[in-house]
Formats: structure tokens, C-alpha cells, sequence
């Protein structure tokens, strides 16, 4: 352990069990480490004093997926009435006006407002009405706006895919790590995007 903090790295069995299993999160620096942990707590503590926040920071998450998946169980609670079932439903995601989280007042009626999410090799141009576009020269890492993301039966999403641009969205994978494969994949966000999705 203390090898690995001398030369500044996170200690392997801070993030890995003996078994191989991963405990808590990658990072490339202790520094960056202590600061995610800083970070979670932060929004945990207020999650706990203070209930659920107007907006998850989704990166806070060891098991981001788990925490998506709950959101979709409870859009479907709420639509029970409806006669929603879980295996019926998809994630649907819109990017909101809210430039970050602290200019989220309140949380949405069902669904989550999501934040911390980074495009690589790409931006977002404008608000809620704005496209996915290039990235700057020389910026490879651009923060996406507070993201909506709800439940909806698979029938109103393909309702929706004309809101999107003229090719539909652009579905737009999120990793938990810069290293992408199917053990770090989270989920896909529908981002609107006036060029075709395979641009």
C-alpha cells in the first residue's frame, strides 16, 4: 500500500477484492482518487440528510447501470395504471436546458436529471434544442448539459425518434471508463444530431 501511494497511484486493494473483483473505482492518480471519493460522499450525505438530489452526479455510481435500472423501475410503478412492465420499457434521455447541476431547482416528476457525463471527439451546440456536433480543435473532452432521463415503452420511443433531427438520434454509449467494453458499458443516451448517426 504504501509503495503505491509514495509513487501516487491508487493501492490495488482499494479498488480491487483479493478475488479480482472490482470494490470501488478506477483512477489514474491517488489525487483523483481521493477526489471522486470526496465527491460521492458528498452526494450521498445529502442524499441521506437531505433525500434524493435534483440532480445524480452518474459518474458517483460503482454500479451506474443498477442505478439506471432503478430509475426505469419507478417510471413503471408510476404508469402501473398504464399496464407498463419493465421488460417493456427503454431508457429515453434529453438533453435539458441546465448547463450544470447547480442550476437544477427541482427534481423532474419521474425520471432523473443526470450530470457528469463527458463526450469525447464531441460537443453539444446549444440548449435542449441543440445537436451533437464536432469537437473544438485540440478538445477531446467536452461536458455534456444535465441530461433528463426517464422510462418509456418501447412504442413512444420510436414515436420520438423524428425529435431527434432528420436521421433520428445519434445513440450515444456511455462507459464507466474511458476504456470502453462491455464490463464498462452504463447505458446509450439518444442525442439529437443534424448529421447521420454513423457521421
Amino acid at each position: 500500500v504504501m509503495r503505491a501511494v509514495d509513487k501516487g497511484l491508487v493501492p490495488r486493494g482499494w479498488v480491487y477484492s483479493q478475488g479480482g473483483e472490482e470494490l470501488s473505482w478506477f483512477s489514474p492518480s491517488i489525487s483523483q482518487w481521493f477526489d471522486s471519493l470526496s465527491h460521492r460522499y458528498a452526494q450521498f450525505n445529502a442524499w441521506l440528510t437531505n433525500g434524493r438530489p435534483n440532480s445524480l452526479w452518474l459518474p458517483g455510481f460503482v454500479n451506474a447501470k443498477g442505478a439506471l435500472t432503478a430509475v426505469l423501475q419507478n417510471v413503471c410503478r408510476l404508469h402501473l395504471d398504464d399496464g407498463w412492465a419493465l421488460d417493456d420499457v427503454v431508457g429515453y434521455s434529453e438533453v435539458s436546458d441546465f448547463p450544470s447541476a447547480e442550476t437544477v431547482k427541482s427534481a423532474p416528476k419521474e425520471g432523473t436529471y443526470l450530470h457528469g457525463i463527458i463526450l469525447e471527439a464531441a460537443r453539444w451546440e446549444g440548449k435542449s434544442s441543440g445537436t451533437v456536433s464536432e469537437s473544438l480543435p485540440k478538445e477531446l473532452h467536452s461536458a455534456l448539459p444535465v441530461v433528463f432521463f426517464t422510462a418509456v415503452t418501447t412504442a413512444l420511443k420510436a414515436e420520438s425518434l423524428s425529435n431527434y433531427g432528420p436521421h433520428g438520434p445519434f445513440e450515444c454509449p456511455v462507459f464507466r471508463y474511458a476504456e470502453r467494453g462491455a464490463d464498462n458499458f452504463v447505458t446509450t443516451l439518444s442525442l439529437s444530431t443534424q448529421h447521420h448517426p454513423r457521421h
